[in-house]
């Protein structure tokens, strides 16, 4: 990961834009979910985000791995209160 960190300027860059992928992805898988009829509830974005996971390992490791860094928390944070406001309540994954 140094050669991408390093045209990234930082490790919080790079996670930034891999929290920033992942969250396009997301968007992406469910937009397919509520255009297919599922309801935008908890058990359709727990099904998007395992269908994501498994579409995308290497991301998700990365991720996974970088839990704890402030760039992923708040890029976490903040696809949940997105996630709130198109389901209308709280959120505890995404």
């Amino acid at each position: 990961m140094t050669s991408f960190t390093s045209a990234l300027g930082c490790l919080e860059g790079a996670l930034a834009y891999l929290y920033r992928k992942w969250v396009t992805g997301f968007g992406v898988a469910l937009d397919r979910e509520l255009e297919a009829g599922c309801p935008p509830g908890p058990a359709t974005l727990a099904r998007v985000g395992r269908r994501l996971a498994a579409e995308q390992p290497g991301l998700t490791r990365i991720l996974e791995a970088h839990a704890s860094h402030p760039a992923v928390r708040e890029g976490r944070d903040h696809h949940r209160r997105l996630l709130a406001d198109v389901t209308g309540g709280p959120i505890s994954g995404g």
